[in-house]
């Protein structure tokens, strides 16, 4: 899975690739943002190489970094779901998604699971379409 860089780090990454400037131009943005694992594919850099912005703060770095995190995020838990869903039928059961949150995130108990989906506002016995589940997940 992918790894967020807690805050902080992020902060000390933009300290060292400005060296103290306060912003970047467009080249060594995207640079930096590479560095922290962030990776835009043709379309995204073509949009962005069209951009007429040439100068980027930490603001907008953290923004960028955030943003494109949480597409990360989305994609990769909707292949997990995917994996436990093996006729693509979008539904996943309660105790499916409780062994597919165990199995590639953190070890839950039955307990963290069951306030984790009251959160999500989701009951014991549903069928739960993961699609809106992961919408409500990036959210948070």
């Amino acid at each position: 899975m992918v790894t967020i860089l807690p805050e902080h780090e992020l902060k000390q990454a933009w300290k060292f690739f400005t060296m103290d400037k306060s912003t970047l131009g467009k080249e060594e943005y995207f640079k930096a943002l590479k560095n922290v694992g962030i990776v835009y594919n043709r379309a995204e850099m073509k949009e962005r190489e069209e951009s007429e912005k040439n100068d980027y703060s930490e603001a907008d770095f953290l923004k960028d970094y955030h943003e494109k995190m949480k597409q990360l995020t989305k994609e990769e838990l909707l292949k997990v779901f995917q994996e436990f869903d093996p006729e693509s039928t979008g539904i996943i059961a309660y105790d499916v998604l409780h062994r597919a949150l165990c199995t590639y995130g953190e070890r839950l108990t039955k307990e963290e699971t069951d306030r984790f989906m009251s959160l999500m506002k989701c009951k014991p016995k549903d069928q739960i379409q993961y699609n809106d589940l992961l919408d409500e997940i990036v959210k948070i």
